[in-house]
């Protein structure tokens, strides 16, 4: 299935991709901090209900923390068997 911008609908635009940084920074980011997170995955519901089907996987660098990429949760579902 293809999305009107004619990607994969699995795919995030780079605008959604743009927003989910902002969002971690702003949103997670200072929890992460407070948490001593290192490495790890975080739902990105904390963005808006729609992108509750996308994972940020993260790490440390320095004071901060890197998005090392962005994964699609949403599964599909198998046909019954006959």
């Amino acid at each position: 299935m293809k999305t009107k911008q004619g990607r994969p609908a699995h795919e995030l635009s780079e605008e959604n991709r743009l927003y989910l940084r902002e969002a971690f920074l702003r949103e997670m980011v200072p929890l992460l901090k407070e948490w001593q997170g290192r490495t790890g995955v975080v739902n990105c519901a904390f963005a808006g209900a729609k992108y509750a089907g996308w994972n940020i996987v993260f790490k440390s660098i320095g004071s901060g923390f890197e998005i090392v990429e962005f994964e699609c949760t949403e599964r599909k579902t198998a046909s019954p068997a006959p």
